[in-house]
C-alpha cells in the first residue's frame, strides 16, 4: 500500500474488494514507471513460484540489521534473509555433528557455533532410526558473505534446515523440504525447545515480515502474546495485507507442521537407490544384486517356476476337461468329468473351488462342488482332487430328495454355493463345511464332510446360507462352524454356530409349506434370528446375512438387504449394519449405523430414519431349543436424534 501511495496509484476504497497481495502487485505493475517495472515484474515472477511450493536447503530467517537503524535511534530494523545449507554423511567412525558457516569452522570460538550445533543436536534426536545413527556435516550459508551474523535467533532457521538436510543426505535425494513462503525465527536448544527472541527486536522483526512477500511468520510461543499485539495493530492499519502467525513451542511441533515442512516416505525404488549411492554399503549391494538378478530369471521363466510353485491359481475349462495351472501359468495337471462342466460357475472367488493344504503335508489340495442348473443330476457333487490332480475320494452326492409337512415334494435339484476348511481336532486332517442350495425352491443344507470324503452331518435350512465361517471360539483346540444366511418364511436374517456334532436337523419353522418332513429341530450352539430391518418388505427384499468374520474376541455379523440398491453398496453385498457378538456367545451388540444407511433410507423413502427405527433392530431372538426368547442387542452408542439422522 505504500508503494501505491508513492506511485499516485491508490484506488478506491468504496470499490475494491479485498484482495491478495499478490493480485494488487500483478495489477499494479504495468502502470510504474518503467525504471521499476522491469524489476517488479521479475520480483513478481519469483514470488508467484514459490506460492505454494517447498524448496530444499533454503529457508527465510527474520534477524536485526543493526547497522540500518531508524532515524531517531529508537528501534533496529528487522531483515529477512535467507540461509542455505547442504550436507553430507560423515564417515562411519566419526562421533559427532560437524557444522560450519560460509567456510569457516569455529569449532566453539564463536557463540554462532554453539547456536548452530545446538539447532543440528536437536534435529539429531528427531531423525528416523535409520538416519540418526550416522553422523553428518552441516554447511550453512548466506548471501552476502560480508555480513557479520550472531545471536541465537537463528537457532529455529539452522535445526529445521539440519534435519531436513540429514534426511535428504540419507535418503540421497530431496525427501524434505521447507516452504517457500513462509520465514522464522526463534532461539533453540539441544533438548528441541525453542526459546524465546529479544522482546526489543520482536517488533521490528514482525514488521520486516508482515512488508515483505512471506504468508506465514513461525515465531518462539513465549513470544505470542506480545507478537498478536503487534500484528493486530499492522493488520488494523494494512487491512488488505494477511501475515499469519504460528506459534512454535519444540522442533517436534515445527517437523510436524505439513505448511512449514514436507516430508515425503521414499518409496522403494528410492531406498534401493540410495543405498546403491553410499559408498559403505556397495560391496554388499553388489552381492544382493546379483542374487535378484538371478531371481528374476527363474521367476520370469514359468517352467522353471513351477518347480517351485505348485499351488493351483488358475482353472481352465475345455470341454469336459479342467485344467489346473499355477500363478505362473504353467500347467499342473488335468482331470476330465463325465460331463461338459458351466465354466463361468467355477472360480476360487465364487466359492466353488477351494484349494488348501487339507492333510498337512504341504502341499495344496483342490476341492470342487459343482454348479450345473441345467444338469441335476451333476450338480452339487464334490469333488476332490490330490496335489497331482487325482481323486482323494469317489464323488460325493450331497443334495437328496425331501418332502415338506404340507406334502409337497422337493427334487434332489442344488448346487453348491461355499466351501471352507477346517480341522476338527488339534493335528488332524481339515474337514470342509460345504453350503448348497436348492436350484428351485426354498431348501438349503450345510453339510460336513469328514477328511474321509463321507458326509458326516448336514444342516437343512428353508431358505439360502449365504455365508459360512470356521473359528475355535472357545479356544479348546476344536473348531466351531458359523453360518448365516435368511429363512424364506420370515424373510428376516439368522446366523448360528454350531460344535461339529450339532451340525444335524433343520432349522425351526412353524408353517407346514417350510417344515421339512422326518427332519428333528436343530440344536446348535446358538441359532440368533434378527428383528426386520427398515428395508425389509413381506414377501419382497429380504434380510440376509451377508459376511460372518471373527476378529478378536468378536463375532462381526453383517446385515443386508437387496432393497439397498444404490451406487457404491452394489459392492458391498448391500450391507446396512453390523452386530457384534462376543465369542463366548453370551452378549451382542448392534454396532454404530453408517451414514450410508441413513441416506439411502431417506432416498428411498423420503423420510429420516428415526431413533425408534434403530431402536427396533436391537430385538434379537435366541432358540433355546423350543421356543425363540429374547436376545436383545445393546447399542454402541446413544441413539441419534431424530435431527441427526437426515
Amino acid at each position: 500500500m505504500p508503494a501505491a501511495r508513492l506511485a499516485g496509484l491508490l484506488p478506491s476504497q468504496d470499490t475494491v474488494p479485498l484482495r491478495s497481495r499478490i493480485e494488487m502487485a500483478r495489477e499494479l505493475a504495468p502502470q510504474l514507471p518503467s525504471s521499476l517495472r522491469d524489476l517488479v515484474h521479475n520480483s513478481l515472477q519469483e514470488w508467484e513460484q514459490q506460492i505454494g511450493a517447498f524448496t530444499a536447503g533454503k529457508i527465510y530467517m527474520l534477524l536485526i540489521d543493526q547497522a540500518a537503524e531508524s532515524a531517531n535511534k529508537e528501534a533496529n530494523a528487522g531483515v529477512l534473509m535467507p540461509l542455505y545449507a547442504i550436507g553430507r554423511e560423515r564417515p562411519a567412525d566419526a562421533e559427532e555433528d560437524h557444522c560450519r558457516l560460509n567456510n569457516q569452522i569455529y569449532f566453539g570460538k564463536h557463540a554462532l557455533y554453539w547456536t548452530l550445533l545446538d539447532g543440528i543436536q536437536a534435529a539429531h534426536k528427531l531423525l528416523p532410526d535409520a538416519a540418526a545413527k550416522w553422523h553428518y556435516a552441516i554447511h550453512y550459508s548466506i548471501q552476502e558473505k560480508s555480513t557479520e551474523v550472531n545471536g541465537t535467533s537463528l537457532g529455529l532457521a539452522a535445526a529445521l534446515l539440519a534435519w531436513t538436510t540429514a534426511l535428504n543426505c540419507f535418503h540421497k535425494h530431496q525427501a524434505a523440504r521447507i516452504g517457500a513462503n513462509l520465514a522464522v525465527t526463534g532461539g533453540i536448544d539441544q533438548a528441541g525447545r525453542i526459546t524465546a527472541v529479544d522482546a526489543a527486536g520482536l517488533r521490528a522483526k514482525i514488521h520486516a515480515a508482515f512488508f515483505s512477500p512471506v504468508d506465514r511468520l513461525y515465531l518462539p510461543a513465549a513470544n505470542w502474546s506480545e507478537a498478536m499485539h503487534i500484528h493486530a495493530q499492522l493488520e488494523q492499519r494494512y487491512p488488505r495485507r494477511q501475515l499469519q502467525l504460528h506459534p512454535l513451542e519444540t522442533l517436534e511441533q515445527a517437523v510436524q507442521d505439513r505448511n512449514l515442512v514436507e516430508w515425503t516416505r521414499p518409496g522403494y525404488v528410492r531406498r534401493i537407490n540410495g543405498l546403491l549411492r553410499r559408498k559403505r554399503n556397495r560391496p554388499v549391494l553388489q552381492i544382493l544384486i546379483v542374487f535378484i538378478l538371478m531371481a528374476l530369471v527363474f521367476a520370469n521363466q514359468p517352467g522353471i517356476m513351477a518347480w517351485f510353485d505348485r499351488k493351483p491359481a488358475q482353472f481352465i475349462f475345455r470341454g469336459q476337461q479342467m485344467i489346473a495351472r499355477n500363478e505362473a501359468g504353467h500347467t499342473l495337471w488335468k482331470y476330465r468329468f463325465a460331463f461338459i462342466p458351466h465354466a463361468p460357475a467355477y472360480t476360487i472367488k465364487a466359492g466353488t473351488i477351494l484349494v488348501d493344504d487339507l492333510n498337512g503335508d504341504g502341499k495344496a489340495e483342490t476341492v470342487l462342488g459343482t454348479h450345473e442348473s441345467h444338469q441335476p443330476e451333476h450338480s452339487a457333487v464334490l469333488y476332490a482332487f490330490s496335489a497331482k490332480g487325482r481323486l482323494l475320494w469317489p464323488p460325493l452326492r450331497l443334495g437328496r430328495g425331501l418332502q415338506t409337512q404340507a406334502g409337497d415334494s422337493i427334487t434332489a435339484c442344488y448346487h453348491t454355493n461355499k466351501i471352507i476348511s477346517a480341522p476338527l481336532k488339534p493335528g488332524q486332517p481339515k474337514a470342509l463345511l460345504v453350503a448348497i442350495a436348492h436350484d428351485e425352491s426354498h431348501p438349503s443344507c450345510l453339510a460336513l464332510v469328514s477328511p474321509g470324503g463321507t458326509l458326516a452331518g448336514a444342516f437343512w435350512n428353508a431358505g439360502h446360507i449365504i455365508e459360512t465361517a470356521a473359528a475355535d471360539l472357545d479356544k479348546d483346540g476344536e473348531s466351531e462352524f458359523l453360518a448365516g444366511g435368511f429363512d424364506n418364511e420370515t424373510g428376516r436374517a439368522w446366523m448360528a454356530v454350531f460344535h461339529a456334532n450339532e451340525i444335524q436337523g433343520a432349522a425351526p419353522r412353524s408353517d407346514p409349506n417350510y417344515i421339512l418332513a422326518g427332519l428333528p429341530t436343530t440344536r446348535p450352539s446358538l441359532l440368533l434370528r434378527f428383528p426386520p430391518s427398515p428395508f425389509w418388505q413381506r414377501g419382497g427384499h429380504r434380510d440376509h446375512v451377508g459376511v460372518i468374520e471373527v476378529v478378536g474376541n468378536t463375532i462381526n455379523i453383517d446385515v443386508g438387504n437387496a432393497g439397498l440398491i444404490y451406487g457404491i453398496l452394489d459392492d458391498l453385498k448391500f450391507i446396512m449394519y453390523s452386530y457384534l457378538l462376543a465369542d463366548d456367545l453370551k452378549s451382542i451388540t448392534l454396532h454404530d449405523l453408517p451414514d450410508y444407511l441413513f441416506a439411502q433410507y431417506l432416498a428411498q423413502f423420503k423420510k429420516p430414519l428415526t431413533g425408534i427405527d434403530v431402536q427396533r433392530l436391537l430385538p434379537v431372538e435366541r432358540w433355546n431349543g423350543n421356543e425363540w426368547v429374547p436376545f436383545p442387542a445393546s447399542y454402541g452408542t446413544a441413539v441419534p436424534s431424530h435431527a441427526g439422522l437426515h
